[in-house]
């Protein structure tokens, strides 16, 4: 999965990490090997923890558009969004909010 967010990233595409998590987020991220990818001050890491809102909430989703906008430096249309997730429930709250969701199922 990092090699698919590098590669879209490297393409062009601001790419996030939405997380339903706790303060030790940004810890355990760094543990998997993902720190570099949620660059300087983890400026793409979006912890429901930060954002005061968990996912499927809708506000976790208004949360973290404002700041995918914020970092990215414009106004952003909210079907310019892709979002996955392995939760049923979180993709309809991301959909419902107007984002394209997607659900992620093994293999």
């Amino acid at each position: 999965m990092l090699a698919e967010m590098e590669r879209l990233r490297a393409s062009g595409l601001g790419v996030f990490v939405l997380t339903n998590g706790t303060d030790r987020v940004p810890e355990e991220l760094d543990e998997l090997g993902l720190g570099d990818f949620l660059g300087t001050r983890r400026r793409f890491l979006l912890n429901t923890a930060d954002l005061d809102a968990a996912k499927p909430d809708r506000e976790a989703f208004v949360r973290s558009h404002a700041r995918i906008e914020a970092e990215l430096g414009g106004a952003l249309d909210a079907q310019q969004v892709a979002f996955l997730d392995d939760s049923p429930r979180h993709v309809r709250g991301a959909a419902e909010f107007g984002w394209h969701a997607v659900l992620h199922t093994a293999g």
